[in-house]
């Protein structure tokens, strides 16, 4: 059987290439002889799509263009490869076992059966290992995950699950302080907004409650929305010593912290938080939903309202409020 000369291959652990034109892949072609380059990035960000003739100057290797892109440790490497300077000639694929660097004729109906396309499964495999690196490192941050699929396949199979069982309920503010509960409800994102608020004592006695339908916004926004209603009633009443409590972890997030809520809330938010500043004391909670039925239901209720309505006794809530008030006591 007579031997095929081929320069375009699927990556092969065996494979690599001449270079002529400098028309290979930078980042997935086998040029180095060591595995694709994009396998030894270590910082940030998939490679593009640049070829090696980016990186010479006058047929050579110019180490200025390689200094802020290659790998470091990569480029004595990079330099010891040589160039055959020929722009009308292809960059051709070299098969190592073989002294000719030509395969046989089953080699190469494979790598046209499999596809022609140059490095098509190492990038395949380089953009699944980084999406499943994001993933696995933002959802168990504290492991220390390894850059490569083996690896992490290792150090998953290690991994042991726990479950933990949390109780969930409400609980009542300290003495002389309310607790003020909210929680906002979006029938879309956006779409028809609503805001329910509920303050209760240290005993755990209905002081007030309110649901507000808000128009058409996004849940990010009803839920600030109730925070600045809640916390404005109490100080307009004389409560200044708040536990404030909501369901929402980025509301809490956003008074809490430095971060940044979405421009669009912005104001809002610097609103709440000069409210606050009314305060004798204020606290801030994020509690599960189970621990918020209250809040949760007057938002929901809000959708059935035209107005802004101001409950003043438990007994004009309706019934399914009214239980789950008691339930929390």
């Amino acid at each position: 059987m007579g031997l095929w000369e081929i320069s375009n291959l699927e990556k092969n652990d065996d494979q690599q290439w001449r270079l002529h034109s400098g028309n290979t892949s930078f980042w997935w072609d086998n040029w180095l002889g060591v595995g694709p380059l994009a396998n030894f990035k270590q910082n940030g960000g998939r490679p593009g799509k640049v070829t090696v003739s980016n990186f010479w100057s006058e047929g050579q290797w110019d180490i200025q263009k390689l200094n802020p892109v290659a790998p470091i440790h990569m480029i004595p490497l990079i330099l010891q490869i040589q160039i055959h300077n020929n722009h009308h000639i292809q960059d051709k694929a070299i098969w190592n076992p073989t002294s000719s660097g030509a395969f046989t004729c089953g080699s190469a109906w494979c790598a046209a059966k499999y596809g022609g396309k140059t490095s098509a499964i190492t990038r395949t495999i380089y953009s699944i290992t980084s999406d499943l690196l994001l993933l696995l490192r933002s959802s168990y941050s504290k492991v220390k995950w390894p850059p490569n699929w083996p690896e992490i396949y290792h150090i998953s199979e290690q991994l042991i699950h726990y479950t933990s069982v949390q109780q969930v309920m409400w609980l009542r503010p300290t003495v002389d302080h309310v607790k003020v509960n909210t929680d906002g409800s979006a029938l879309d994102n956006p779409g028809k907004i609503g805001a329910g608020i509920i303050i209760r004592g240290h005993e755990g006695q209905f002081i007030h409650a309110i649901a507000s339908p808000l128009g058409i916004g996004t849940n990010n926004q009803a839920e600030s929305e109730a925070a600045y209603i809640g916390i404005r009633w109490c100080i307009e009443n004389g409560f200044s010593k708040i536990h404030f409590e909501a369901d929402s972890k980025l509301l809490i997030l956003w008074l809490t912290t430095s971060s940044e809520p979405p421009w669009s809330l912005s104001m809002l938010l610097q609103k709440i938080k000069t409210l606050c500043q009314q305060c004798e004391s204020i606290s801030y909670t994020h509690v599960f939903r189970e621990a918020n039925y209250p809040a949760d239901s007057l938002s929901k209720l809000s959708h059935d309202l035209t107005t802004l309505t101001h409950f003043n006794n438990q007994l004009e809530l309706p019934s399914q409020i009214r239980v789950q008030i008691i339930l929390d006591q």
